[in-house]
């Protein structure tokens, strides 16, 4: 097939802006913008909670910055247990067959529904590619970390994975570790029967939580086997695909871009505080309370201070958050600046010299990264994942142990112990990718697949 000249093409994310924010739906919508820069036809599909009614799904649409977007919800009562946790289902398949067959895409990019939405593009033969952007594409518990925060290196394995997330989903050992232990044998039956229910008792939940789990290790598996090519974003990623049982030829490596913020000089040092930042989601994966810990053994090394942007998602992060901040015992000043709106972040690194990213889990990329070198900002970031592999140890920041404060503490210290070093390294910084290169690299990539379709 001749790939046409304007193609028409749909990007499916895992809620959108303005209700959904975070890296997925920052990448989706950079893409989208530049890809209806260069005259192609392109919407974006997401889902949404549902808001009443009688029918099984409402299909809506409306405009965000100039992004038509394609809005699905799905009447809880209409679905199954298995299709409300993994996605894969009779509703599911009817309302994406119908925007498929309404919006009728030369290629889908699949950023959200990952296993759906390819299962449905294979039936209807519509050429897609799949972007990976965190862990969760084979992790079910979605972050590789097990309960006591190692990180996980098996493959997806219901043996492995579904006492796992037990335990995840229930700390306390007496529920979910006695949930972790029901055999196979037991939990497939029963799930098979609850899934039969639209609506169970809370003591029903829990009894058919190892079930889903296994149903979503097969749903993943479907989609490494099934999908018909899969953009990594690092090596990392790449090689836990390939772990996982992708086969390594329809995995294509391609960093991510972004939009590059100006240089910003550094406010002068004189009288004032070494300011350092973390801009990101409040979440005890993401390590914030490392970086306070770390604080705490820099007392009366140097001036310095840590500015936080960002926003806790529910009602147990904000609880980890507050207990994080209680318990702090450090002498340095913490600036709580809440969420940052993408089309903020330059005034965010304004207000910081290093930014710091203790993330426990192994992260994909690290776009906030490349966003910090655009600025000028050096970084100190933990040793997994894509992280790693976009810091030059010792000449553009600093990489540390994941989880080890004091590993972290002697990063920062470099620091506060040689001003000097901050500029230093700020002018040792690397041109990063823009999203106009990306999103050259993504187009390019689209032709070559619609040409050999």
């Amino acid at each position: 097939m001749s790939p046409k000249k304007k193609l028409n093409i749909l990007l499916s994310s895992s809620g959108f802006f303005p209700q959904s924010f975070g890296g997925g739906q920052v990448y989706v919508y950079s893409i989208a913008k530049e890809l209806l820069l260069h005259g192609h036809n392109v919407r974006v599909l997401t889902s949404t909670k549902w808001n009443g009614g009688g029918n099984p799904y409402d299909i809506s649409g409306y405009d965000y910055e100039n992004i038509p977007i394609v809005s699905f919800s799905l009447n809880p009562y209409a679905v199954s247990p298995k299709e409300r946790y993994v996605g894969l289902g009779s509703v599911t398949s009817q309302v994406l067959s119908r925007i498929l067959k309404e919006q009728k895409p030369d290629l889908v990019h699949i950023n959200g529904m990952k296993s759906a939405l390819s299962v449905m593009c294979r039936e209807l033969n519509i050429p897609h590619l799949i972007t990976a952007h965190h862990m969760g594409i084979v992790c079910p518990a979605g972050g590789l970390l097990r309960p006591d925060y190692s990180i996980c290196e098996k493959t997806i394995d219901p043996r492995e994975c579904v006492p796992c997330c037990c335990h995840l989903r229930v700390p306390e050992w007496y529920i979910g570790g006695i949930l972790g232990q029901i055999p196979s044998w037991i939990y497939r039956p029963v799930g098979e029967i609850l899934n039969h229910f639209r609506k169970l008792p809370y003591l029903c939940r829990g009894i058919i939580y190892p079930w889903l789990v296994e149903q979503s290790l097969n749903s993943k598996k479907i989609l490494l086997q099934q999908g018909e090519l899969f953009i990594a974003p690092s090596q990392a990623i790449k090689e836990l695909l390939i772990r996982n049982g992708c086969d390594a030829s329809k995995i294509i490596f391609i960093p991510h871009g972004i939009y590059p913020i100006n240089k910003i000089p550094f406010e002068s040092f004189t009288n004032r505080s070494i300011r350092f930042g973390y801009i990101g989601r409040i979440d005890r994966s993401k390590g914030l309370h490392v970086i306070l810990e770390a604080l705490e053994m820099l007392a009366g090394r140097g001036s310095y201070e840590l500015h936080v942007f960002g926003a806790a998602r529910n009602p147990w992060d904000e609880e980890y958050y507050n207990e994080t901040l209680t318990n702090y015992r450090g002498i340095a000043k913490v600036v709580s600046h809440g969420l940052v709106h993408h089309n903020q972040i330059e005034e965010a690194f304004s207000k910081i010299d290093v930014l710091i990213v203790p993330s426990l889990l192994p992260e994909a990329f690290g776009m906030v990264v490349q966003e910090s070198f655009s600025a000028g900002r050096p970084v100190i970031v933990s040793d997994v994942g894509g992280l790693r592999e976009l810091v030059r140890n010792g000449v553009d920041g600093f990489i540390v142990e994941r989880n080890n404060k004091e590993s972290l503490a002697k990063a920062m210290n470099k620091f506060t112990g040689n001003i000097d070093l901050i500029d230093e390294m700020s002018n040792q910084i690397p041109s990063v990718k823009t999203i106009q290169q990306y999103t050259g690299e993504i187009e390019e990539l689209y032709k070559n697949i619609l040409c050999s379709a």
